[in-house]
């Protein structure tokens, strides 16, 4: 679940209950409880099914526990209030918080679901043996992610080419991150924007234009700098058919390219230097997918 989905969670709860329950309950681990409804934040849900089971769960003994222990006895519909401020029944709350959790298990559950077609290279910490890696990058498998966060620079190359394909990708990136993915690579131990499409996640990048969500030297940004990845997950995905490239950052459409330079060859995934050859930021993928078309 993203920050800002838990967010809206709590803020939706301080609504009807007011900020003291709303605290009460995070205390309780009610509020908030997206993340752990999901068999990991970094892995597909099961179904929504076994999160709402848990949920239901969740809300008759926590929930029952918290009023418990706020009112000093066991709430029933004719026991009403919370602090004196609600006129809510054990049995209202109930229900509404059976409702809340269902919401956030859906919420929680917001990672892709396998369909036909698709190819998972990258599953939380696994997926390195699906890639080459050229350059010294330090890339390893660490909470639930491919991480790389040392190094003069480096790729994770694909085994596979692609001409036609649909990509998916979740990924983490700090504010100084310099990473990217390279597409239809034509020379992949050489990686360079001039011999693939590179598809941009730099939100510092000198030369804004091509800042994250733009395809270096083909694609400029509508506005610099409009899309920032920094300090949080996001996901990029990106549509290659014929000539045409579609990029979509966190849902949104970056730029759309009609260009037929490069036809088909591997996608590289990038951990860069930042300017001037200083370090650059952590970059994190969690899920990785492509699908031929």
């Amino acid at each position: 679940m993203s920050l800002e989905a838990q967010d809206a969670i709590v803020t939706g709860v301080s609504s009807r209950f007011g900020r003291p329950v709303t605290a009460d309950l995070t205390a309780a681990g009610i509020v908030g409880v997206g993340p752990v409804l999901c068999v990991d934040t970094g892995r597909l849900c099961h179904n929504v099914r076994v999160n709402f089971e848990r949920a239901v769960r969740m809300t008759h003994a926590a929930l029952g526990h918290f009023l418990r222990a706020r009112n000093g006895h066991l709430l029933n519909t004719s026991s009403p209030t919370i602090r004196g401020r609600h006129n809510l029944g054990c049995g209202v709350v109930m229900r509404r918080f059976t409702g809340l959790l269902l919401v956030t298990a859906v919420a929680g559950c917001s990672h892709r679901r396998p369909s036909v077609g698709w190819v998972t290279l990258i599953d939380g910490g696994n997926g390195l043996g699906n890639f080459d890696q050229i350059g010294d990058a330090n890339w390893r498998s660490e909470g639930g992610a491919i991480v790389a966060d040392r190094g003069r620079g480096g790729h994770l190359v694909s085994k596979g080419s692609y001409r036609d394909f649909e990509l998916y990708a979740e990924f983490w990136a700090d504010h100084t991150t310099n990473s990217g993915i390279f597409i239809r690579a034509t020379d992949p131990r050489n990686l360079r924007a001039d011999n693939a499409y590179e598809v941009q996640i730099f939100d510092q990048r000198p030369g804004p234009e091509y800042a994250t969500g733009a395809i270096v030297n083909f694609a400029k940004l509508p506005a610099p700098r409009r899309y920032e990845a920094g300090g949080k997950w996001n996901t990029l995905e990106i549509h290659a058919k014929n000539n045409e490239v579609t990029v979509k950052l966190n849902g949104e459409v970056t730029v759309h390219l009609v260009n037929g330079k490069f036809a088909s060859g591997p996608f590289a995934l990038q951990f860069g230097q930042g300017p001037g050859n200083v370090q650059g930021g952590a970059i994190k993928w969690r899920r990785v997918e492509v699908r031929p078309l």
